[in-house]
């Protein structure tokens, strides 16, 4: 589908946007994605690079994701009818990122999000992104913490273990009942409203 941009220096021009991506038929694009080369263009005019955030429906590991452009992040929090079959919404082009490494790595998303809770209670941050895993952490990027720079957490994955393990009753209580109420799954639902109050 084509879309009209505007560059900082006010040149228009029409790109051509995908609506629909199977990563599961299409997995050069998730190679694309997680590079941080999908949906890039160059301006016409300036040369300048340009990356646009579009909403577009992904299926990946059987899975139905909307992502969602983080300038529609409050018309998302705020939406109230259903959603239909989606599983997951996905809030910004980093978070696209996070998630799918998620699952390409094989862990739950939900317990994901419960240890990015702990990380936030102890380190604070305004954003935290899964990274990647070894054979004992997970890695984690804490942003805001300082300007320009990005801290680093380790979680042992017996940590990991141990939440999956009791996810099921974890559901039932507060925090954990609003960061895993569907299908958009944040820590931050609960970490952006505990600094608003």
């Amino acid at each position: 589908m084509k879309e009209k941009i505007t560059c900082f220096c006010e040149h228009q021009m029409e790109v051509e946007v995908p609506k629909v991506l199977n990563l599961d038929t299409h997995p050069e694009k998730l190679d694309d994605i997680l590079s941080g080369k999908f949906l890039n263009f160059t301006c016409e005019s300036c040369g300048k690079l340009l990356k646009p955030e579009f909403e577009l429906s992904l299926t990946y590991h059987g899975k139905k994701l909307l992502f969602s452009p983080e300038l529609d992040r409050s018309k998302v929090l705020h939406k109230t009818e259903e959603w239909g079959s989606v599983d997951r919404i996905l809030i910004g082009y980093p978070e696209l990122i996070d998630r799918l490494t998620v699952m390409k790595t094989g862990l739950d998303d939900e317990v994901i999000e419960i240890v990015k809770y702990y990380i936030f209670q102890k380190a604070g941050g305004e954003h935290i992104y899964f990274q990647s895993k070894d054979d004992e952490n997970l890695i984690f990027h804490i942003h805001g913490l300082r300007a320009e720079e990005v801290g680093i957490s380790r979680i042992p994955l017996n940590f990991y273990e141990k939440v999956s393990e009791s996810l099921t009753l974890r559901r039932k209580d507060e925090p954990f009942r609003t960061i895993l109420a569907g299908p958009y799954i944040s820590a931050e639902k609960v970490s952006s409203r505990e600094e608003g109050e």
